[in-house]
């Protein structure tokens, strides 16, 4: 499944190079095949440490916020690409704006 991410990745027209991969340390991130696969598209590989899921909570945590906003309740649909990363952008400005107000 990860790999056919990938795969999609590219084949809508988008590199893989100098781009930075975060992942908890799962069997499927581990595996030789999935390593060889980003170095062979110079892609850099990012982990959380072992045992300490803390590594990913804010990620976890802006991610249940995006899925929140589009996929929760009433999914949005985008008519492209660039519709979908407006909205995206608009998410983060957003989600920063707050914490800003917060903090």
């Amino acid at each position: 499944m990860v790999g056919k991410m990938l795969e999609n990745v590219e084949e809508n027209g988008h590199s893989l190079k100098n781009v930075l991969l975060h992942s908890d340390q799962g069997w499927q991130y581990t595996h030789q095949d999935y390593i060889d696969y980003l170095k062979e598209k110079q892609t850099t590989q990012s982990m959380s440490r072992k045992g300490n899921c803390l590594d990913n909570s804010p990620t976890e945590c802006l991610f249940s916020v995006i899925k929140r906003e589009f996929w929760f309740g009433e999914e949005k649909k985008f008519n492209s690409f660039k519709e979908f990363k407006t909205a995206l952008g608009d998410i983060f400005h957003i989600i920063i704006m707050t914490e800003l107000l917060i903090n």
